[in-house]
């Protein structure tokens, strides 16, 4: 089982306005829940910062530490997993090579969920990405993807969804008005094709 520690490195990721006014955004991890991932049945990790608003922009993890099977390279292969499925550049044959073998081998699906702080200026927001991933046929496949966020500072934003799949359902695209950007997008590339 994971023990609760600090698990938030820093991101800065520069970007460029108009003006080539350099800003910069700072994302941050505040929890990361995982099921089924090599040794870890379930387990999770907040941040130092996990009830609070408060936002450091100084890095935060110095190391994991932990007994053996305690879970820290289940951790480590979380994040790791996290990365591939927001599109590091892996071909799909490496991608099912890496990441099959680290769902528990009692298991066929493992559950990853992650929040995240973000905060840019005088703005800050909670992000949330969680998703399944199942072992099938030798290969991997990411499903029950759900993104949202909320406002938190300067104002309170109740928590929105960006997008959410389901194979569960009749449509994969939720909410809605959602799949009914994504199909009218689609139509309009069609027709301008």
């Amino acid at each position: 089982m994971l023990n609760s520690a600090s698990c938030c490195d820093r991101i800065v990721v520069p970007f460029f306005m108009k003006g080539m006014i350099m800003m910069e955004s700072v994302v941050k991890i505040r929890r990361i829940h995982i099921n089924n991932i090599k040794n870890v049945k379930s387990g999770e990790i907040l941040s130092s910062f996990y009830n609070t608003n408060q936002f450091e922009m100084s890095s935060e993890v110095i190391g994991i530490y932990g007994q053996n099977g305690s879970g820290k390279t289940a951790l480590i292969n979380a994040l790791y997993i996290l990365k591939c499925v927001m599109g590091c550049d892996m071909d799909k044959d490496s991608f099912n090579e890496d990441i099959y073998p680290l769902i528990n081998s009692e298991s066929k699906v493992a559950t990853l969920s992650f929040d995240f702080v973000i905060q840019k200026e005088t703005k800050q927001f909670d992000a949330y990405y969680e998703f399944k991933i199942e072992k099938k046929d030798k290969t991997i496949q990411i499903f029950d993807e759900k993104l949202s966020y909320k406002g938190v500072l300067p104002e309170k934003i109740s928590k929105v969804t960006i997008i959410e799949t389901s194979r569960d359902q009749d449509l994969a695209f939720l909410p809605k008005t959602r799949y009914e950007e994504l199909i009218s997008k689609n139509k309009q590339f069609k027709k301008n094709g």
